[in-house]
């Protein structure tokens, strides 16, 4: 009797870790800007995680004033599984401007769970980048995606993990 009493222990401690080791495997959504096309006034949200989510309520910001939440821009669903994108319409700047997706309405905030992406094109320093910096989102408030739109990323982060689309013209073509 005196064994199973010490034994009572040890299995709760066990399950508990078991529990807590398992929560550490837990999937997480990951939803990210993966295009971005200021000429047509589109943008693609891919989810980059291995959980599904719903991208519905989440807010599109280009700096400071102009806001949008996803809802009222989506012509299609908004839930995502694993690696499903999302096409929306958004007016944007297409000299340059910089693009942020924030989970709710905190649009002043730097926290990553909050600010959930960043990009910049056309010139650095657009609003919000220091945001992004802080939260981890963008590499350097200097640095933004050159070239012509579409913009597309397979990870995004940081204006290198950036391509533009490449331009050229008959007369610079040459056959060999």
């Amino acid at each position: 009797m005196m064994r199973k009493l010490q034994l009572k222990p040890l299995y709760a401690s066990l399950w508990l870790m078991a529990l807590f080791v398992s929560a550490l495997s837990w999937g997480q959504a990951n939803p990210k800007f993966t295009a971005v096309n200021p000429v047509t006034d589109e943008l693609t949200i891919t989810n980059l995680g291995d959980e599904g989510i719903d991208v519905g309520t989440y807010w599109l910001c280009l700096g400071p004033g102009t806001y949008v939440q996803i809802n009222n821009v989506a012509t299609t669903s908004t839930v995502l599984g694993q690696n499903e994108s999302i096409d929306l319409p958004y007016n944007m700047n297409a000299t340059a401007d910089g693009l942020s997706l924030f989970l709710n309405t905190s649009f002043n905030s730097s926290d990553p769970s909050v600010l959930l992406d960043f990009v910049q094109w056309g010139a650095g320093n657009q609003p919000r980048v220091g945001q992004a910096v802080t939260a981890g989102r963008w590499d350097n408030v200097a640095n933004f995606v050159m070239g012509v739109a579409p913009y597309t990323t397979e990870v995004g982060g940081s204006a290198a993990a950036w391509m533009g689309a490449c331009e050229a013209d008959a007369a610079s073509i040459q056959i060999v």
